[in-house]
């Protein structure tokens, strides 16, 4: 007798792990149909917000007169002007050196690597 027949016989309980290949299969079955119901549904959405087209981009009404570059906000056009556009001009002069930013950030940078034995 093998002993998967022994622990059968002494086992009373039936095993709720057994395998039956009908309900697995019908489980495959299911899952397939549920994966292709996903599957056209996404493409559904895909299709239609490339129909609705970008709405979801705002239009770049802000244009800068210098370098032509377009912002949503008129606070970035602002920004753009005063710190980064090609006729920005720095407003901070290092102590020490020519060395010119416009940014404060940039000139404490600049003083700590450059100068920090000069600012101690």
């Amino acid at each position: 007798m093998s002993t998967m027949r022994v622990i059968s016989l002494l086992w009373p309980y039936k095993n709720i792990y057994a395998f039956e290949p009908e309900n697995q299969l019908a489980r495959r079955n299911d899952w397939q149909q549920q994966q292709q119901q996903r599957q056209q549904q996404q493409q559904q959405q895909q299709q239609q917000h490339r129909q609705a087209g970008n709405s979801d981009i705002r239009e770049r009404n802000f244009v800068c007169v210098e370098c032509g570059k377009a912002y949503a906000v008129h606070r970035s056009l602002w920004r753009h002007l005063k710190f980064e556009c090609v006729n920005a001009k720095p407003k901070l002069a290092c102590d020490a050196c020519s060395y010119e930013s416009p940014h404060k950030w940039c000139m404490e940078n600049h003083k700590k690597r450059h100068h920090s034995n000069v600012c101690n």
